[in-house]
């Protein structure tokens, strides 16, 4: 039962990043679903982090769907745009001192983690990265490469390959994200 709930995590996943690459708010709602199904199969595994990141995954993604639906009736409000110097840096430390956090809080857990420093720098580049994804940001798509590669790494080491699978996909789909994007962002700004 839990290999299919799994697969229907990888499904919605893949859902989820095909369509916000499409810039559909209905991404939005496979990567709820994505993310809820996680938070109930990574618990019991003890990656506090990744279950606790997804249930945050989940209240953005009914946030992202919401500011989403919007711009489909005013599109240029959301239309993708570049972070300045300034933002850039904002959401660097965003994901450092995120990170720094998520590691101290599993250490002060009564039962840590198991991979509490790879969850906890994936995780926090994860937090920026999606705080990115929904206000549309270019930049989004190098904090995606660089959270999903650690994940990678991490489900590799715990034997979750499925999940590694997916996180390896995330990581293309990141990278043609990033240049669909990068090519909508060009054609409005010429």
């Amino acid at each position: 039962m839990l290999k299919i709930l799994e697969m229907v995590a990888v499904v919605a996943g893949l859902l989820y990043v095909l369509l916000v690459v499409k810039q559909s708010r209905y991404g939005w709602i496979f990567g709820g679903l994505s993310s809820a199904l996680y938070v109930f199969l990574y618990l019991p595994k003890r990656y506090f982090v990744f279950a606790a990141l997804n249930a945050f995954y989940v209240g953005l993604a009914i946030w992202g769907f919401i500011r989403w639906s919007a711009g489909e009736r005013k599109i240029q409000q959301t239309a993708v745009r570049r972070m300045e110097l300034a933002q850039l840096a904002s959401y660097i430390s965003i994901a450092i001192v995120a990170s720094g956090l998520l590691y101290a809080a599993l250490h002060v857990l009564p039962v840590p983690g198991q991979q509490t420093a790879f969850e906890s720098v994936a995780g926090g580049a994860a937090i920026a990265a999606l705080w990115a994804t929904v206000k549309k940001y270019l930049e989004n798509w190098f904090f995606w490469i660089f959270s999903n590669g650690v994940y990678v790494f991490l489900f590799l080491i715990s034997g979750n390959l499925a999940t590694a699978f997916l996180y390896v996909a995330f990581t293309m789909l990141a990278i043609w994200g990033y240049l669909q994007w990068r090519k909508l962002y060009y054609s409005h700004v010429e």
